[in-house]
């Protein structure tokens, strides 16, 4: 019996991080295969995994993903992957709507489910603002700003996800899952997604990731090696441009993964959202939220 490709595309913020350390890689590897991503992500990740990426990233559908993927799935095997990048926004790259659109066609072709995390989208949102500071920063947005007009925050405009969702997936092959269930461990939906029984997967998830509220301002932590420093200098940029994106990531990752050892830690302080600016955004996205809540609830 052929097994199934099951792929979770995040949200952003809606505890990812937690499913792909301590969920997914822990399922039964006689019945499960997981392709990634895995965290962190300096680590190597496998071909498989990094060949869909650049299909649903940049288009590129190498023959090589699908042969792999056929071959696990004829043996029986269920594939996971779990890519919050598949519905990630990039200043220079393709939008979460043309991602999702790509990578829709590319499951069109096996027997498959698609698994999103969602959160409250006003929390969600401000958690997504701070991780993403130095884009908005760079568009001069503020975070009221960035939930009502910037393409990357569309996601939380649960609307317009689930009318992206219905556009290019199937009835029946998108399925839900709220962040503070996955945060408190009612794991029962997730563990029927992936369809195993209770007592072969983890039975309980430490939050990771989180954003840090104290006060008037919220705290994110970041750790910056001396490979990231590398990544980022002119000649990085350069080598980028003239191998690709794709390529640069396989090649030199494994070349400057020794100096992920070295590094230092930096913390951003951003406000957090006054009264005003949360009825704001709580405006703009309650009735979303309702009906992304109806929808949960029709999904069992």
């Amino acid at each position: 019996m052929s097994g199934r490709l099951l792929v979770h595309v995040g949200l952003p913020k809606t505890a990812t991080t937690t499913l792909q350390t301590q969920y997914f890689p822990c399922l039964p590897p006689d019945q499960v295969r997981y392709l990634g991503v895995r965290q962190p992500r300096s680590r190597g990740q496998e071909e498989l995994y990094l060949l869909l990426l650049a299909a649903v990233s940049e288009g590129v559908d190498d023959p090589r993903l699908h042969q792999g993927l056929a071959q696990l799935l004829d043996q029986g095997l269920h594939v996971v992957v779990s890519e919050e990048m598949f519905t990630v926004s990039t200043l220079k790259g393709a939008g979460w709507q043309l991602k999702l659109q790509r990578l829709a066609g590319i499951l069109a072709r096996y027997d498959h489910s698609l698994l999103v995390t969602v959160r409250e989208p006003a929390q969600a949102s401000f958690s997504y603002f701070v991780e993403l500071q130095s884009r908005f920063r760079a568009l001069g947005l503020d975070y009221v700003t960035a939930v009502l007009s910037d393409d990357a925050m569309q996601i939380f405009h649960y609307p317009t996800l689930l009318g992206c969702l219905d556009a290019h997936f199937s009835p029946g092959r998108v399925h839900f899952i709220g962040f503070d269930d996955v945060v408190s461990g009612e794991l029962e939906r997730l563990n029927q997604w992936v369809g195993m029984r209770q007592e072969a997967c983890p039975a309980a998830l430490r939050p990771t990731n989180q954003t840090r509220i104290e006060g008037a301002a919220a705290r994110k932590g970041k750790r910056v090696s001396a490979s990231d420093l590398l990544k980022s200098t002119a000649l990085a940029r350069y080598a980028r441009q003239v191998i690709g994106n794709g390529a640069m990531s396989r090649l030199v990752k494994a070349a400057l993964r020794p100096l992920d050892a070295f590094g230092y830690r930096v913390e951003r302080v951003i406000p957090a959202p006054t009264e005003t600016e949360k009825e704001q955004v709580m405006r703009y996205v309650e009735a979303g939220w309702r009906a992304m809540q109806e929808r949960m609830q029709a999904d069992g």
